[in-house]
């Protein structure tokens, strides 16, 4: 038998490799999820749930409808479905636009006396960030064939937070510092004394100390060049001649 087998193409020793393993020669049934067949009732249901809840993620919907995500993707994407990511916005006042360009023109002024105007300058800002951990906009999509514009306007009340400042000066990161509830002025003043600057004048010292150390360096190898030339010439001066 054996030796028949060998004269004969591969596909007799699968056969009889999978009728020792599992007592037939037919072909297992395949796992794993069915192809779902996409046709328009399928089309018009799942268009129908995102319709009703747009921030529902093709991963829940194929939990829960049992359509394969691949086949949810490509309904989705033939209908030109797209999935818009939140946008968090900062509450503005009326004045704040009128406020913007009036600094912007302040600024391209200063700019034109002093190129450097800007160096001078630490920006800052805040962020606050909820214990509770919203909001991960990362994981949120909003499925809609046209852009719903979906915003989220900055909310304070009710919701433990931490506060984060941070700042830029010139080309140097000051912060982050973590403050606990909102800032106002007398702990503004008190961040400032206490954190800021001497974080300012700590990176200035280190930065002005690599900045000697790199002179030094560079200065002290040609000292030490000049030294050893000056001390050549001497020794030549001074020998005696044959």
């Amino acid at each position: 038998m054996q030796d028949t087998l060998r004269d004969h193409p591969s596909p007799m020793l699968q056969l009889l490799a999978k009728f020792r393993e599992t007592g037939s020669v037919l072909d297992l049934p395949k796992c794993g999820r069915k192809k779902t067949v996409i046709n328009e009732e399928t089309l018009v249901a799942v268009l129908a749930s995102f319709s009703k809840s747009p921030q529902r993620s093709t991963r829940r919907m194929s939990l829960e409808s049992g359509i394969s995500r691949t086949s949810l993707r490509q309904i989705l994407a033939t209908n030109k479905w797209y999935p818009y990511k939140l946008q968090l916005l900062q509450h503005l006042s009326e004045d704040d636009p009128d406020q913007c360009t009036e600094f912007a023109e302040w600024t391209k002024q200063k700019l034109e006396q002093d190129p450097q105007f800007t160096q001078k300058i630490l920006f800052s800002d805040e962020a606050n960030f909820y214990v509770n951990g919203e909001v991960n906009k990362q994981n949120q999509r909003y499925w809609s064939d046209t852009n719903p514009h979906w915003m989220d306007p900055s909310k304070t009340v009710g919701r433990t937070k931490v506060m984060v400042w941070c700042g830029i000066w010139d080309t140097t990161i000051v912060g982050p510092f973590f403050i606990n509830g909102n800032l106002k002025a007398t702990g503004y003043l008190k961040l400032l004394h206490d954190d800021v600057f001497p974080s300012l004048w700590k990176k200035e010292k280190k930065r002005k100390e690599k900045q000697t150390k790199h002179l030094d360096h560079l200065y002290g190898e040609k000292k030490q060049k000049r030294k050893q030339t000056t001390k050549s010439n001497i020794i030549k001066k001074t020998a005696p001649s044959q």
